[in-house]
């Protein structure tokens, strides 16, 4: 039985010619009768005409034809199964939705909730010791009506900085400059500008949400 060219080789099979070439080229390099050892010459002689017969014999061997790459088809429009599959369509839906919860988590935290967080356990805390002499009842009523009124101090303090500080300067401002008259302009006019602050600002934080309806094609 002949020797297996690609194993003389110490190659793969199918492997290019470029391959096939450097393989023979280290090959005869190393099993050359001119690097044999004392005593070891015939052995050389004789893989070297092995080598040589297995290069011959791949030499007359053509190259693997290379599969062609099949191309992935251009994206186009989606289907009109795609468009009205319901999967998409809430998939898309909440992705609006939780862009739009991330937007609200990641502005400024709003005054007023900041106001209430804060009131809230002080008027809790407060109740709490007023009811103390009452028994365990009284604590938990207490608690409970007075959380309810700290966060609803909290809001009336913050809305009252809010309109007062704003009329308060405008009004000594005004003061400073027309007397008596500038000083009722600019606290109404620091109200007035409070309010549309307020306002606006209220308005701004609104969330717009789109909804996705997979009924229609």
């Amino acid at each position: 039985m002949g020797h297996d060219p690609y194993r003389e080789l110490e190659i793969e099979p199918g492997s290019s010619p470029v391959d096939i070439r450097q393989a023979y080229l280290k090959l005869a390099r190393r099993f050359h009768p001119d690097q044999a050892p004392a005593g070891s010459e015939s052995a050389y002689e004789e893989r070297m005409k092995r080598i040589n017969a297995a290069y011959e014999a791949l030499a007359n061997v053509p190259p693997p034809q290379k599969k062609p790459v099949q191309k992935a088809p251009p994206p186009g429009r989606p289907t009109r199964r795609q468009e009205r599959d319901p999967y998409l369509a809430l998939r898309a839906a909440y992705l609006i939705r939780y862009r739009n919860m991330t937007k609200r988590t990641t502005v400024k935290t709003d005054p007023a909730r900041l106001a209430m967080a804060f009131g809230a356990p002080l008027g809790m805390l407060i109740g709490f010791f007023v009811g103390l002499p009452f028994g365990i009842p009284g604590c938990l009523l207490g608690t409970v009506i007075g959380g309810l009124a700290g966060a609803i101090a909290g809001l009336a303090l913050l809305f009252l900085v809010a309109y007062t500080v704003p009329a308060i300067l405008l009004a000594w401002l005004g003061y400073e400059l027309g007397g008596y008259p500038g000083m009722v302009v600019g606290g109404i006019g620091g109200l007035i500008a409070a309010l549309l602050y307020v306002v606006g600002k209220s308005e701004t934080q609104k969330p717009v949400e789109k909804r996705a309806d997979w009924r229609q094609p």
